[in-house]
C-alpha cells in the first residue's frame, strides 16, 4: 500500500507539472492552466498507481524468496545463519536506495525552496491586505470604547444622584458619613 501511494503521489506531481507546462507554453489563461494541470495530475496519479502495483507485486515475490532462504536458515537452528542470509539483501537494499534518495532530495530541494518563497510572499501579501481592515477595526473599537465609557460615566452619575438622599438619611440617623465620588 505504501508503494502504491508513493508512486501515485509522484505520478500526480509529475503529471501536474507537465500539464501546467504544456498549457503555459500554449499561452492559455491561468484558470485553464490549472484545469490542464489537474487533469494531467489525475492521469499521472493513475499511471503511478499502476506502476506502484507492479512494483509492490515484484517486491513481494522477491521478499518471499528471501523469507524462504531465511526460514531455511532458522529451521537449521542458528540465528547467526539467518542473519547471514538476510545481510546481502539488506546491503543491496541500502545500495539501491541511497542514490535514489539522494537524487530525490536534490531534485525536490528547488521545488520546496520555491514553494516556501511563494508561501512567504503570499503570507506577506495577505498581511498587507489585512492591515487596513485591522486598523479600521481598532479605530471602531476605540470609538466604541469611548462611547461606552461616556455612557457608563453618565449612568454612574445618575446612580450616585439617586442614592445620595438615602445615604444622607442614613448618615443623619447615626451611621458613618458616606461620600459618593463619580
Amino acid at each position: 500500500m505504501g508503494k502504491l501511494v508513493k508512486y501515485a503521489f509522484w505520478g500526480a506531481a509529475a503529471g501536474g507539472v507537465i500539464g501546467a507546462a504544456r498549457a503555459y507554453r500554449r499561452d492559455e489563461p491561468v484558470d485553464a492552466v490549472g484545469s490542464h494541470a489537474g487533469k494531467a495530475a489525475a492521469e499521472g496519479a493513475a499511471f503511478g498507481v499502476v506502476v506502484g502495483l507492479v512494483m509492490a507485486r515484484r517486491d513481494k515475490k522477491r521478499l518471499a524468496r528471501q523469507r524462504m532462504t531465511v526460514s531455511k536458515a532458522l529451521a537449521g537452528g542458528s540465528l547467526l545463519e539467518a542473519a547471514k542470509a538476510v545481510k546481502p539483501a539488506l546491503e543491496y537494499a541500502v545500495e539501491v536506495a541511497r542514490p535514489k534518495v539522494e537524487h530525490a532530495v536534490e531534485v525536490s530541494r528547488p521545488v520546496v525552496e520555491s514553494a516556501a518563497e511563494r508561501t512567504r510572499e503570499a503570507a506577506s501579501k495577505a498581511a498587507d491586505a489585512a492591515k487596513p481592515k485591522i486598523e479600521r477595526a481598532a479605530e471602531v473599537t476605540m470609538e466604541r470604547t469611548i462611547d461606552l465609557t461616556k455612557a457608563a460615566r453618565a449612568k454612574a452619575g445618575d446612580f450616585a444622584d439617586a442614592t445620595r438622599p438615602h445615604l444622607e438619611t442614613a448618615s443623619t440617623n447615626g451611621h458613618r458619613k458616606v461620600t459618593v465620588v463619580v
